[in-house]
């Protein structure tokens, strides 16, 4: 076996022993009316923070309970609604859950080096 062989092996199975955290997309009160007048799929979200915040705590619990770890991620709304421009994606549940994936990738690789 070649050392370049070896040395991806031993990254893949660093990767795999790596935990897997599931992030949950953390809006704040004053910006949460922009998700709703963005989203167009606004007519299933919660139509106030307030009820959002309690659901995304149980759903958060549930996960967790599930042995799942579970990460807020902070979102500027103005961020996020340019970023799926930029992606040219609609702002849609999919969307906004790719960019939280996004956002948790950037804040793990700033804390792990």
């Amino acid at each position: 076996m070649t050392k370049k062989r070896r040395r991806k092996i031993k990254r893949i199975a660093s990767q795999a022993n790596e935990p897997v955290i599931t992030g949950v997309a953390w809006y704040n009160e004053e910006q949460y009316p922009l998700l709703l007048e963005h989203a167009t799929d606004a007519d299933q979200l919660n139509d106030t923070f307030d009820k959002w915040k309690v659901n995304a705590q149980n759903a958060m619990q549930q996960l967790m309970a599930m042995g799942q770890l579970v990460r807020p991620v902070p979102v500027d709304m103005h961020e996020m609604i340019a970023w799926c421009k930029a992606e040219n994606r609609p702002f849609d549940g999919a969307a906004r859950a790719a960019y939280v994936s996004a956002r948790l990738r950037a804040m793990t690789n700033s804390e792990t080096g």
